[in-house]
Protein backbone atom coordinates (compact mmCIF):
# COMPACT_ATOMS: atom_id res chain seq x y z
CA UNK A 1 0.00 0.00 0.00
CA UNK A 2 2.74 2.28 0.84
CA UNK A 3 4.70 1.87 -2.46
CA UNK A 4 1.61 2.54 -4.31
CA UNK A 5 0.45 5.74 -2.94
CA UNK A 6 4.21 7.20 -2.94
CA UNK A 7 4.17 6.24 -7.17
CA UNK A 8 5.51 9.42 -7.70
CA UNK A 9 8.04 11.36 -5.89
CA UNK A 10 7.54 14.65 -4.10
CA UNK A 11 10.13 16.30 -6.76
CA UNK A 12 8.17 14.54 -9.84
CA UNK A 13 5.04 16.59 -8.83
CA UNK A 14 6.74 19.70 -7.80
CA UNK A 15 8.72 19.58 -11.45
CA UNK A 16 5.12 18.81 -13.40
CA UNK A 17 3.86 21.89 -11.06
CA UNK A 18 6.50 24.29 -11.84
CA UNK A 19 6.30 23.31 -15.45
CA UNK A 20 2.00 24.16 -15.59
CA UNK A 21 2.52 27.10 -13.07
CA UNK A 22 5.58 28.99 -15.08
CA UNK A 23 3.58 28.15 -18.89
CA UNK A 24 0.60 29.73 -17.14
CA UNK A 25 1.74 32.94 -14.98
CA UNK A 26 4.41 34.08 -17.50
CA UNK A 27 1.77 34.94 -19.76
CA UNK A 28 -0.24 36.67 -17.17
CA UNK A 29 2.43 38.48 -15.50
CA UNK A 30 3.44 39.60 -19.45
CA UNK A 31 -0.24 41.10 -19.65
CA UNK A 32 -0.32 42.95 -15.84
CA UNK A 33 2.88 44.62 -17.00
CA UNK A 34 1.96 45.79 -20.29
CA UNK A 35 -1.68 46.49 -18.97
CA UNK A 36 -0.33 48.86 -16.94
CA UNK A 37 2.78 50.16 -18.03
CA UNK A 38 2.56 49.22 -21.46
CA UNK A 39 -0.85 50.42 -22.62
CA UNK A 40 -1.57 46.98 -23.77
CA UNK A 41 -4.58 46.68 -26.55
CA UNK A 42 -6.73 43.46 -26.55
CA UNK A 43 -7.94 43.48 -29.97
CA UNK A 44 -4.06 43.01 -31.01
CA UNK A 45 -3.39 39.97 -28.81
CA UNK A 46 -6.87 38.48 -30.05
CA UNK A 47 -5.37 38.91 -33.64
CA UNK A 48 -2.10 37.54 -32.26
CA UNK A 49 -4.09 34.00 -30.97
CA UNK A 50 -5.43 33.92 -34.70
CA UNK A 51 -2.20 34.82 -36.21
CA UNK A 52 -1.19 31.66 -34.48
CA UNK A 53 -3.89 29.14 -35.03
CA UNK A 54 -3.00 30.12 -38.71
CA UNK A 55 0.73 30.13 -38.86
CA UNK A 56 2.01 28.40 -35.77
CA UNK A 57 -0.22 26.05 -35.46
CA UNK A 58 -1.69 25.05 -38.63
CA UNK A 59 0.02 26.47 -41.61
CA UNK A 60 3.85 25.01 -40.01
CA UNK A 61 1.75 21.66 -38.55
CA UNK A 62 0.56 20.71 -42.40
CA UNK A 63 4.67 21.47 -44.20
CA UNK A 64 5.69 19.46 -41.54
CA UNK A 65 3.28 16.34 -41.92
CA UNK A 66 4.51 16.63 -45.68
CA UNK A 67 8.08 18.19 -45.38
CA UNK A 68 9.71 16.43 -42.23
CA UNK A 69 6.73 13.97 -41.13
CA UNK A 70 7.62 11.89 -37.92
CA UNK A 71 7.61 9.03 -39.74
CA UNK A 72 11.25 10.21 -41.54
CA UNK A 73 13.35 9.77 -38.71
CA UNK A 74 15.52 6.56 -38.64
CA UNK A 75 15.04 6.96 -42.77
CA UNK A 76 16.82 10.34 -43.75
CA UNK A 77 19.62 11.92 -41.60
CA UNK A 78 19.32 13.63 -38.30
CA UNK A 79 20.80 16.60 -40.28
CA UNK A 80 18.40 16.23 -43.25
CA UNK A 81 15.09 15.96 -40.77
CA UNK A 82 16.36 18.68 -38.11
CA UNK A 83 16.96 21.05 -41.65
CA UNK A 84 13.54 20.07 -43.09
CA UNK A 85 11.82 20.77 -39.41
CA UNK A 86 13.32 23.77 -38.92
CA UNK A 87 12.57 25.39 -41.96
CA UNK A 88 8.86 24.53 -41.98
CA UNK A 89 8.51 25.83 -38.50
CA UNK A 90 11.12 28.84 -38.66
CA UNK A 91 9.89 30.59 -41.86
CA UNK A 92 6.43 30.06 -41.20
CA UNK A 93 6.76 31.97 -38.02
CA UNK A 94 8.89 34.96 -39.07
CA UNK A 95 6.92 35.35 -42.04
CA UNK A 96 3.54 34.82 -40.93
CA UNK A 97 4.14 37.35 -37.86
CA UNK A 98 6.16 39.65 -40.11
CA UNK A 99 2.84 39.49 -42.93
CA UNK A 100 0.13 39.99 -39.47
CA UNK A 101 2.53 43.26 -38.07
CA UNK A 102 2.93 44.58 -41.95
CA UNK A 103 -1.54 44.62 -42.10
CA UNK A 104 -1.14 46.11 -38.28
CA UNK A 105 1.02 48.92 -39.35
CA UNK A 106 -1.37 50.39 -41.51
CA UNK A 107 -3.55 51.24 -38.59
CA UNK A 108 -1.34 51.37 -35.90
CA UNK A 109 2.06 52.91 -35.34
CA UNK A 110 3.43 52.14 -31.85
CA UNK A 111 5.63 49.69 -30.28
CA UNK A 112 2.36 48.39 -28.69
CA UNK A 113 1.56 46.80 -31.58
CA UNK A 114 4.26 43.66 -31.19
CA UNK A 115 3.78 43.86 -27.47
CA UNK A 116 0.54 42.76 -27.75
CA UNK A 117 0.69 40.52 -30.30
CA UNK A 118 3.30 38.58 -28.72
CA UNK A 119 1.39 38.06 -26.20
CA UNK A 120 -1.46 36.62 -28.00
CA UNK A 121 0.79 34.71 -30.80
CA UNK A 122 2.17 32.63 -27.47
CA UNK A 123 -0.29 32.05 -25.12
CA UNK A 124 -1.86 29.16 -26.56
CA UNK A 125 1.23 27.74 -27.15
CA UNK A 126 2.31 28.05 -23.88
CA UNK A 127 -0.80 27.61 -21.79
CA UNK A 128 -2.46 24.43 -23.88
CA UNK A 129 0.47 22.81 -26.03
CA UNK A 130 3.23 23.27 -23.37
CA UNK A 131 1.77 23.60 -19.99
CA UNK A 132 -1.21 20.97 -20.19
CA UNK A 133 1.27 18.07 -19.39
CA UNK A 134 2.48 19.55 -16.63
CA UNK A 135 -0.96 20.09 -15.30
CA UNK A 136 -2.07 16.30 -16.08
CA UNK A 137 1.00 14.97 -14.89
CA UNK A 138 0.60 16.67 -11.27
CA UNK A 139 -2.78 16.56 -11.20
CA UNK A 140 -2.66 12.31 -11.71
CA UNK A 141 0.50 11.66 -9.78
CA UNK A 142 -0.87 13.93 -6.72
CA UNK A 143 -4.38 11.49 -7.23
CA UNK A 144 -2.49 8.79 -7.34
CA UNK A 145 -0.25 9.78 -4.14
CA UNK A 146 -2.43 10.17 -2.51
CA UNK A 147 -5.75 7.98 -3.08
CA UNK A 148 -3.28 5.11 -4.61
CA UNK A 149 -3.33 3.50 -8.10
CA UNK A 150 -5.74 1.41 -7.80
CA UNK A 151 -8.58 3.44 -6.51
CA UNK A 152 -7.79 5.94 -9.39
CA UNK A 153 -8.06 2.99 -11.60
CA UNK A 154 -11.24 2.42 -10.62
CA UNK A 155 -12.86 5.61 -11.41
CA UNK A 156 -12.36 4.95 -15.69
CA UNK A 157 -14.31 2.73 -17.45
CA UNK A 158 -13.80 -0.64 -17.09
CA UNK A 159 -13.23 -0.67 -21.24
CA UNK A 160 -10.24 1.86 -20.37
CA UNK A 161 -8.82 0.84 -17.05
CA UNK A 162 -6.05 -1.30 -19.30
CA UNK A 163 -5.13 1.53 -21.30
CA UNK A 164 -5.46 3.90 -18.57
CA UNK A 165 -2.34 1.72 -16.58
CA UNK A 166 -0.39 1.62 -19.44
CA UNK A 167 -0.82 5.43 -19.44
CA UNK A 168 0.19 5.80 -15.82
CA UNK A 169 3.19 3.52 -16.31
CA UNK A 170 4.56 5.98 -19.14
CA UNK A 171 4.11 8.99 -16.64
CA UNK A 172 5.81 7.09 -13.77
CA UNK A 173 8.61 5.83 -16.37
CA UNK A 174 9.24 9.55 -17.35
CA UNK A 175 11.63 11.51 -15.16
CA UNK A 176 11.33 14.79 -12.74
CA UNK A 177 13.82 16.30 -15.08
CA UNK A 178 11.48 16.40 -18.17
CA UNK A 179 9.19 18.71 -16.47
CA UNK A 180 12.60 21.46 -15.27
CA UNK A 181 13.67 21.21 -19.29
CA UNK A 182 10.43 21.92 -20.46
CA UNK A 183 9.77 24.77 -18.27
CA UNK A 184 13.42 26.20 -19.37
CA UNK A 185 11.94 25.82 -23.03
CA UNK A 186 8.85 27.23 -22.73
CA UNK A 187 9.97 30.11 -21.24
CA UNK A 188 12.95 30.41 -23.88
CA UNK A 189 10.24 30.02 -26.46
CA UNK A 190 8.05 32.42 -25.01
CA UNK A 191 10.76 34.87 -24.80
CA UNK A 192 11.80 34.64 -28.60
CA UNK A 193 8.41 35.36 -29.79
CA UNK A 194 8.43 38.46 -27.77
CA UNK A 195 11.46 39.64 -29.61
CA UNK A 196 11.00 37.90 -32.91
CA UNK A 197 7.86 40.28 -33.38
CA UNK A 198 9.38 43.29 -31.23
CA UNK A 199 12.61 43.14 -34.30
CA UNK A 200 10.33 42.18 -37.39
CA UNK A 201 7.71 45.34 -36.08
CA UNK A 202 11.32 47.41 -36.15
CA UNK A 203 11.54 46.10 -39.92
CA UNK A 204 8.25 48.02 -40.99
CA UNK A 205 8.08 51.33 -38.20
CA UNK A 206 11.47 52.48 -37.22
CA UNK A 207 10.33 54.48 -34.06
CA UNK A 208 13.31 57.08 -33.50
CA UNK A 209 15.24 55.38 -36.29
CA UNK A 210 15.02 54.70 -39.92
CA UNK A 211 13.08 50.92 -40.72
CA UNK A 212 15.28 48.49 -41.09
CA UNK A 213 14.15 45.77 -43.81
CA UNK A 214 17.55 43.70 -43.00
CA UNK A 215 15.99 42.73 -40.26
CA UNK A 216 13.13 40.25 -41.84
CA UNK A 217 15.48 37.62 -43.29
CA UNK A 218 17.65 38.02 -40.17
CA UNK A 219 14.41 37.14 -38.01
CA UNK A 220 13.88 34.57 -40.75
CA UNK A 221 17.21 33.06 -39.96
CA UNK A 222 16.83 33.57 -36.26
CA UNK A 223 13.32 31.27 -36.40
CA UNK A 224 15.03 28.62 -38.13
CA UNK A 225 18.21 28.45 -35.97
CA UNK A 226 15.95 28.41 -32.63
CA UNK A 227 14.40 25.68 -34.32
CA UNK A 228 17.34 23.40 -34.98
CA UNK A 229 18.92 21.96 -31.69
CA UNK A 230 14.91 20.66 -30.57
CA UNK A 231 14.76 19.40 -34.11
CA UNK A 232 18.14 17.42 -34.22
CA UNK A 233 17.14 16.42 -30.95
CA UNK A 234 14.37 14.37 -32.24
CA UNK A 235 15.93 13.49 -35.24
CA UNK A 236 18.17 11.62 -32.88
CA UNK A 237 21.63 13.47 -33.17
CA UNK A 238 21.61 14.02 -29.45
CA UNK A 239 21.68 10.66 -26.94
CA UNK A 240 20.29 13.28 -24.47
CA UNK A 241 18.49 16.84 -24.24
CA UNK A 242 21.25 18.44 -22.67
CA UNK A 243 23.81 19.49 -25.53
CA UNK A 244 20.64 20.38 -27.39
CA UNK A 245 19.08 22.54 -24.71
CA UNK A 246 21.95 24.40 -23.65
CA UNK A 247 22.16 25.28 -27.28
CA UNK A 248 18.86 26.76 -27.25
CA UNK A 249 19.37 28.17 -24.19
CA UNK A 250 22.68 29.97 -25.19
CA UNK A 251 20.63 31.40 -28.60
CA UNK A 252 17.73 32.62 -26.62
CA UNK A 253 19.60 34.86 -24.61
CA UNK A 254 22.09 36.02 -27.64
CA UNK A 255 18.51 37.17 -29.22
CA UNK A 256 17.46 38.98 -25.93
CA UNK A 257 20.29 41.06 -25.59
CA UNK A 258 20.39 41.38 -28.88
CA UNK A 259 16.92 42.74 -28.74
CA UNK A 260 17.37 44.92 -26.15
CA UNK A 261 20.35 46.61 -28.26
CA UNK A 262 18.40 47.42 -31.50
CA UNK A 263 15.44 48.56 -29.09
CA UNK A 264 17.75 51.13 -27.93
CA UNK A 265 18.03 52.47 -31.38
CA UNK A 266 14.26 52.48 -32.43
CA UNK A 267 12.08 52.83 -29.19
CA UNK A 268 11.00 56.25 -28.23
CA UNK A 269 11.65 56.38 -24.77
CA UNK A 270 8.09 58.30 -23.94
CA UNK A 271 6.74 55.18 -25.81
CA UNK A 272 8.09 52.96 -23.90
CA UNK A 273 7.63 54.02 -20.31
CA UNK A 274 4.66 56.60 -20.49
CA UNK A 275 2.16 54.38 -19.19
CA UNK A 276 -0.53 56.74 -19.98
CA UNK A 277 0.27 57.01 -23.61
CA UNK A 278 -2.85 56.20 -25.89
CA UNK A 279 -2.27 53.51 -28.76
CA UNK A 280 -1.90 56.25 -31.59
CA UNK A 281 -3.61 55.27 -35.27
CA UNK A 282 -2.79 56.44 -38.59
Amino acid sequence: MEASTNMFSGGYVAAAFILFFICLMLPVFYLIYYVFKKNFNPLIMLIGIVAFLIFGYFATGLLIKFFAPSSSIGVISAANYAVRRSLCSGVIKALGIWVVLLILSKRYVTVVVPASFALGYSVIDMIFLRGSPGFAAFTQATAINNNGLEAVVSTVDLAKQEAFRESIAQLAATPASFYIWATADAICAFAATVCIARLLWYSIEGGTSEKSRILIPICVVIAVVLELPGALYDGGAFSGYVPAGIAYYVLTVLLVVGTILVSRRHDEKEVVSDSHLPLHRR
